[in-house]
C-alpha cells in the first residue's frame, strides 16, 4: 500500500488490549491507525480528522457505540464497522440495532482476528 493510498482507521474501544490488538493487525497491513478510548474522544476525532473507516466497540462506559452512531447521524462520517464482545443473544440484538443506526458492517469480537482484515479490505475497497 503506497503512502498516498494509506487508509486512516480510527479504533474506538475502552479496552486497551483490544485497541492494541486491532492496531497491530491494521498497522501490519499498512494502515494508519488512530485510537480513541471513549465515545466522546471518537466524536472529537471524527469532527477534526479525515478518517476512512471507524472500528467502533458497542460496549463502553459513559457513551456507548450506539450513542456514538446516533451522534454521527448527520455528520459526514466514514464507514463504521461496529464490533462487540457481548454474549450472543444480547450482542446480536445490539449489532442489529447498530446496523439500523447506520453501521456499515458488524463483527463479533470472537471472530475479529480472522475476519478483521478481510472486512476492512472490503469496506475500504468500496470507498
Amino acid at each position: 500500500m503506497s503512502e498516498t493510498n494509506r487508509s486512516i482507521i480510527l479504533v474506538v474501544d475502552d479496552d486497551p488490549r483490544d485497541r492494541e490488538l486491532f492496531r497491530l493487525i491494521l498497522k501490519r497491513a499498512g494502515h494508519e491507525v488512530l485510537e480513541a478510548d471513549s465515545g466522546r474522544q471518537a466524536l472529537q476525532t471524527l469532527m477534526t480528522t479525515r478518517v476512512d473507516l471507524t472500528i467502533l466497540d458497542l460496549s463502553m462506559p459513559e457513551m456507548d457505540g450506539l450513542e456514538v452512531l446516533q451522534a454521527t447521524k448527520y455528520m459526514a462520517k466514514p464507514k463504521i464497522l461496529v464490533v462487540t464482545g457481548l454474549s450472543s443473544a444480547f450482542g446480536d440484538t445490539m449489532l442489529e440495532t447498530a446496523s439500523k443506526l447506520g453501521a456499515t458492517a458488524t463483527l463479533d469480537k470472537q471472530h475479529a482476528v480472522d475476519l478483521l482484515l478481510p472486512m476492512v479490505g472490503d469496506l475500504l475497497t468500496d470507498r
